[in-house]
């Protein structure tokens, strides 16, 4: 009998899943009615909640560090980053639709104060040393080919300055603190920029050879690192920090959006709508994929090793409603 894809998709995902041992699903959260893409998670630990910005449904939607669907946010119009201020105990939402910055009490969830900054502030990341959100604006939203990195004060609630970058599609960030640097993916660029936190300007910038809309980022200060996925085709680079250079390249699913580095266990999280990629670092120069499996094009994911859960989130699907997956992250892998 001829398998028809899906069926067949599922039943090489199982097969990876299994022969790799990385993630275990373990609960999914059906979201019945949400439509179109889930952008950023963040994380309440104290709390115990997790948030997950839903642009197209116009909330931030709220769960407990089981799964469990527990409030929403409806004071967004079109949510992207997101962070959770634990020392203040706010939940800081960058909101594309009316061009501002949130800040919401993370106990009741009430809107404390509305910053407006300049167009579609869309990928950020917080330093929560130096309590700024950096946050990226304006660009192709405001019809220019240059966008900016706005400070924000997580305690003054304040915009206290900006970057400007010669790129209109900024994407996501990473923030070095030994050598007071930050890294920004210059989506439209296909290069990756380098910002000195010390004199807040743009140090320099690499062009990377055969990267394209360059989304996801992160950063492995260990060994000095950056790891970047690229979409059309799905590629993962891994750069050396100190100059850019290219230490390795591994096909990884496409349309990817969101990563994360485990350094617990030396694995690279990469989801897009392809599903997910999983890389294990042998060494910091050294990288081969454990697992790629189906996640219902579940883009939007985090991982709390405090309580060993990854979560990605995924929207309507012709096969099934959205819903909220939670995996249990196993060590036998490595």
């Amino acid at each position: 009998m001829k398998l028809k894809f899906p069926l067949l998709c599922l039943f090489l995902a199982s097969k990876l899943l299994t022969a790799s041992d990385v993630l275990t699903l373990i609960h999914t959260t059906p979201l019945p009615g949400f439509e179109g893409d889930f952008d950023h998670f963040a994380v309440d630990l104290k709390g115990k909640q997790l948030f997950v910005s839903a642009e197209k449904h116009h909330s931030v939607e709220i769960f407990n560090l089981d799964g469990e669907h527990t409030g929403t946010i409806t004071e967004v119009t079109t949510p992207h980053t997101l962070v959770f201020d634990a020392k203040k105990g706010n939940l800081i939402v960058a909101d594309g639709g009316d061009n501002s910055i949130k800040f919401f009490s993370g106990t009741d969830h009430r809107l404390i104060k509305r910053l407006e900054v300049a167009a579609d502030p869309d990928a950020g990341i917080f330093d929560e040393k130096q309590r700024i959100f950096y946050i990226g604006n304006g660009g192709k939203a405001a019809k220019v080919d240059y966008s900016y990195i706005s400070l924000i004060s997580a305690d003054s609630m304040s915009e206290q300055s900006k970057i400007k970058i010669p790129a209109a599609n900024l994407e996501s960030m990473a923030i070095n603190p030994a050598a007071h640097l930050l890294y920004v993916n210059m989506r439209d660029k296909a290069s990756v920029g380098v910002v000195d936190l010390k004199t807040f300007a743009l140090q320099t910038t690499w062009t990377i050879p055969g990267l394209n809309l360059n989304t996801p980022l992160q950063f492995d200060s260990r060994n000095n690192r950056i790891f970047i996925a690229g979409r059309k085709p799905g590629k993962f680079y891994v750069l050396n920090a100190a100059d850019g250079t290219v230490i390795n390249t591994l096909d990884c699913v496409d349309i990817a959006d969101d990563m994360t580095f485990d350094a617990i266990h030396r694995r690279i999280y990469v989801t897009g709508y392809g599903g997910i990629s999983v890389y294990l670092q042998k060494t910091p120069d050294q990288y081969e994929t454990l697992s790629e499996f189906d996640t219902k094009h579940g883009k939007t994911s985090v991982y709390v090793p405090s309580v060993d859960r990854f979560y990605i989130i995924h929207t309507t699907t012709p096969d099934d409603i959205a819903g909220l997956q939670v995996y249990r992250v196993n060590n036998s892998a490595n």
